[in-house]
């Protein structure tokens, strides 16, 4: 069962052989970039502002890890707790 919030992981080797049974490796990056560049051009015409929109995704972004790592941390300390806790450790010894 996959826990909420997170995504779903495939072993490398099965990403890999997946790609391999079903990818079509071909150069891609450059493909459209003369439509991009005029995509880009006129979504101010639509109504989108590049500039606030790729500040919000950066700010929503860092927010995302910000919270994320703070979970992590939070989780290392409850899991030293834990550790810290058993009879014979002591703080700082290798187990």
């Amino acid at each position: 069962m996959s826990e909420p919030n997170r995504g779903i992981v495939v072993p490398l080797r099965d990403t890999l052989a997946a790609y391999r049974d079903n990818g079509e490796p071909v150069p891609r990056l450059a493909n459209g970039i003369a439509n991009a560049s005029q995509t880009l051009r006129r979504l101010g015409e639509v109504g989108i502002d590049l500039d606030s929109a790729t500040q919000q995704l950066e700010d929503e972004g860092v927010k995302k890890f910000a919270k994320a790592f703070d979970v992590l941390m939070q989780t290392l300390k409850e899991k030293q707790a834990q550790t810290l806790s058993r009879p014979g450790v002591k703080r700082g010894e290798i187990i």
